[in-house]
């Protein structure tokens, strides 16, 4: 398996963990992690997931095989597997926190940017590696461009290496770690935050979610219908 997974409620830490170190997504992982999203969501211990790696790597992308031995049907049901986990992230009625200790590429990158909350070490760093392998970055970049510049994101695609103080600069982690347990960073960033009503944010999240792109009139109508739905169940 490479996914492991640790309960240490109010937590629980999901490792990539792959032979090769690098963390790569492959289906069998990704429907790994969907799997590990739906059973705590319904665990009423668990209030926050992490999402971690190893040291040197958090995730470099997806593992899509030998090129040679690539079938139609083999890419359809990876690129099905990569939208249902980001599905799965983005729904997840609990908070999500990224511990990123190492390297993070393509679908890595996506995969911070699905979480709710990330913690960084300093020597993290993201890119779109797909271009040093003929490919390009596709499913994995569409949650980055609504978060990072367009030039920014220009220069992703081209394979460069942001580090991990300009994606705090540019929100898209919020805590910066010096050195030391990265995961044990994430865990007290949410201590940090003062206590909530589970039932309130898994509606903040979904109301964040569905107004996006929407305008300011539908915005206030949907949170009017969020904002009943909570009321009533409290």
């Amino acid at each position: 398996m490479a996914l492991q997974i640790r309960e240490e409620f109010p937590f629980v830490v999901l490792t990539l963990c792959s032979a090769d170190h690098r963390n790569l997504l492959t289906v069998e992982t990704m429907q790994e992690l969907c799997g590990a999203l739906e059973q705590y969501a319904c665990e009423s211990r668990c209030e926050a997931v992490i999402l971690a790696g190893n040291e040197e790597y958090f995730c470099f992308g997806g593992d899509l095989g030998n090129p040679s031995e690539r079938t139609g049907q083999g890419i359809a049901a990876f690129s099905a597997a990569l939208c249902a986990v980001h599905r799965a992230i983005a729904s997840f009625p609990k908070i999500t926190i990224a511990a990123v200790a190492g390297k993070t590429g393509g679908g890595g990158v996506s995969l911070v940017d699905a979480c709710d909350l990330a913690v960084a070490r300093k020597e993290a760093s993201f890119e779109f590696p797909e271009l040093h392998n003929g490919s390009a970055p596709m499913i994995s970049f569409m949650g980055v461009r609504n978060s990072l510049p367009k030039k920014l994101c220009y220069e992703m695609m081209l394979a460069k290496p942001v580090p991990a103080e300009r994606f705090l600069e540019l929100g898209m982690i919020n805590q910066i770690v010096p050195s030391g347990d990265v995961v044990a960073a994430a865990m007290e960033h949410w201590k940090s935050i003062p206590p909530c009503n589970l039932k309130a944010i898994a509606l903040c999240k979904q109301y964040y979610m569905a107004t996006q792109g929407m305008d300011y009139a539908q915005q206030l109508e949907t949170g009017r219908h969020y904002l009943t739905s909570l009321l009533f169940g409290i």
